[in-house]
């Protein structure tokens, strides 16, 4: 899809989000970080997206961060901002799914599991105390619930 938002132009294929100001005031919005003032990003590459709407005398905002924590802002006016809401849920949905990983399609699970155990680190010692009893009991306490030493068991 592609829009033309206020002051920027987006193009959005479902796999790379694509923006770029229309001018200098643009530029700094959409805050590239590039030669060509071009943001490129993948879902992969997005941390966050947020979408606050256009209501009537105020422009709207999509605004997407990346994962080096950069912000970039997509400002639209309200006549375009079905178009924007649609960008934004289609780009949530994508970040959603990249952040998955591959899924099985059907069951929406991932087709395989990592366990990221080091099988290298050797288990916990046991507690010094006792080896045999890894759960120790309460010290008695008096009547205000302070642990004493000499406290008696009832």
């Amino acid at each position: 899809m592609r829009l033309h938002g206020h002051l920027v132009e987006i193009d959005w294929d479902g796999e790379v989000l694509v923006a770029r100001g229309t001018n200098a005031d643009g530029r700094e919005l959409v805050n590239a970080g590039t030669p060509d003032n071009r943001l490129v990003l993948a879902p992969a590459d997005i941390a966050e997206v947020v979408f606050r709407d256009a209501p009537r005398f105020v422009g709207g905002v999509v605004r997407v961060v990346d994962t080096a924590g950069a912000e970039h802002r997509l400002h639209f006016r309200r006549d375009t901002r079905a178009e924007f809401h649609r960008l934004y849920e289609e780009l949530a949905a994508a970040v959603a799914a990249a952040r998955r990983g591959p899924a099985d399609q059907e069951s929406g699970q991932p087709e395989r599991l990592v366990d990221l155990t080091d099988p290298t680190t050797p288990p916990d010692p046991p507690d010094p105390a006792d080896p045999a009893d890894p759960i120790q009991p309460a010290a008695p306490a008096d009547a205000d619930g302070i642990p004493r030493d000499d406290a008696v068991p009832v």
